[in-house]
């Protein structure tokens, strides 16, 4: 594998929650960008300068398909109030790219000064572009208690994946938002939400696979600043539209269960304190893919909410990482993609200093003649108050995006 810098980061604006509708742009050049912004977008954001950046060559088949592994990290550190992030993206793409994307596989905020309450963490990659040889895009972030009054640094991790359609059969058909307010089920006494959306689009017929591929995730309080004992997230989609459920974006109406034309997805998520429940909002940004190359292994993952524990065992606290190594990957091209994390403290609900989950140090290995490919990744992790202790719980489910060549 070779390693060049190809990513540049800038900064700009735009963030929030309230409901959700997107608006898609169908280009014979896809790269997956809504036209709008919606209420996962975090308005007020401003440009800042990136503090640090760092962008590699994951995978590349010269004349089939690139794919970087990239990170940036901003700063508000104002006299007053602070404002969400905004970091503008940009990857040179090869010349043979007729098709790209990028997608989120992870987070990391913290708290310049102490540990605070939370409010709110986003953390969401949007208007996405082709501009010449380049793909541009948004990535806005926040990390903030009730008076957002406190300096914070974040980051988020993206891979860019660029393709040659006329040697792998895929494309963006979209990228749309969901959301889901806690305070909608009052019935239910559970820290766990649910956000869920479809698409529908001619191209889904028999031999086309979809992939569903994290760009954004946003939680706050419904009312004021809280601890956190525990934040997680999990995302899942298929190709199948089951009728009768209660989705997050505008009901496709009165129709049957639809087995090919629709991909739907759900994500899950999780904000606590230690009380049972508490009103919360959540929101989450997808893009997908489809076509004949398209596959995705997903491993089985739950989150379940969790309670606070009088009793518990004090493990080291600080960033966790864990190196993986996939074998017998049966994809020409494979991609991890986090699509699902649980942060926890180990005992009780605890003041935030910093947070996140992340992938990074992504590699594919696959000889010409061999069947199967190697993947190489590691995942951090970390929530913490300015002690470090106690120390964490974290789990978490990577997905892998695989590409074949067309036959």
């Amino acid at each position: 594998m070779c390693y060049h810098p190809a990513v540049r980061g800038k900064a700009a604006a735009a963030l929030m929650l309230t409901i959700v509708i997107t608006y898609f742009i169908f280009l014979p050049w896809s790269v997956g960008r809504d036209s709008l912004p919606t209420d996962i977008d975090l308005r007020g954001a401003e440009r800042v300068h990136p503090t640090s950046e760092v962008a590699k060559t994951a995978l590349e088949d010269v004349g089939v398909i690139q794919t970087l592994d990239g990170s940036a990290c901003g700063e508000s550190n104002r006299s007053g109030r602070e404002v969400p992030i905004l970091i503008e993206g940009s990857a040179d793409l090869p010349e043979y790219a007729t098709d790209a994307t990028v997608v989120l596989n992870g987070f990391r905020a913290e708290y310049l000064s102490g540990d605070h309450h939370l409010a709110q963490v986003s953390a969401v990659i949007g208007n996405i572009q082709r501009i010449g040889s380049q793909l541009r895009w948004d990535a806005t972030g926040q990390l903030s208690d009730r008076n957002f009054d406190d300096g914070y640094r974040w980051c988020y991790f993206y891979t860019v994946i660029a393709w040659n359609r006329n040697e792998i059969d895929a494309r963006v058909i979209g990228q749309r938002d969901a959301l889901a307010f806690s305070p909608n089920r009052p019935d239910e006494d559970v820290a766990l939400v649910t956000a869920s959306a479809f698409l529908q689009d001619r191209s889904l017929t028999r031999g086309h696979r979809t992939a569903v591929l994290p760009d954004g995730i946003s939680y706050s309080w419904e009312r004021g600043d809280r601890h956190l004992l525990q934040i997680a997230f999990n995302l899942y989609g298929e190709t199948f539209l089951q009728s009768g459920r209660r989705w997050s974006v505008p009901d496709p109406g009165d129709i049957n269960s639809l087995a090919s034309g629709v991909v739907s997805w759900e994500a899950n998520a999780i904000l606590k304190d230690n009380a049972v429940r508490r009103d919360y909002r959540f929101g989450v940004r997808a893009v997908v893919l489809a076509g004949t190359a398209v596959e995705v292994k997903q491993p089985p993952f739950t989150i379940i909410p969790k309670e606070d524990s009088g009793a518990c065992l004090i493990s080291p606290g600080g960033v966790r990482t864990e190196e993986q190594v996939v074998e017998n990957v049966p994809f020409d091209y494979a991609v991890p993609m986090l699509t699902g994390w649980d942060l926890a403290h180990e005992c009780n609900d605890e003041h935030v200093k910093e947070m996140g989950a992340w992938i990074h140090d992504i590699s594919y290995e696959k000889a010409p003649e061999s069947q199967t490919g190697t993947l190489r990744y590691s995942v951090s992790s970390v929530i913490r108050d300015s002690d470090s202790r106690p120390g964490q719980k974290f789990k978490h489910r990577v997905s892998i995006l695989g590409l074949n060549r067309n036959i």
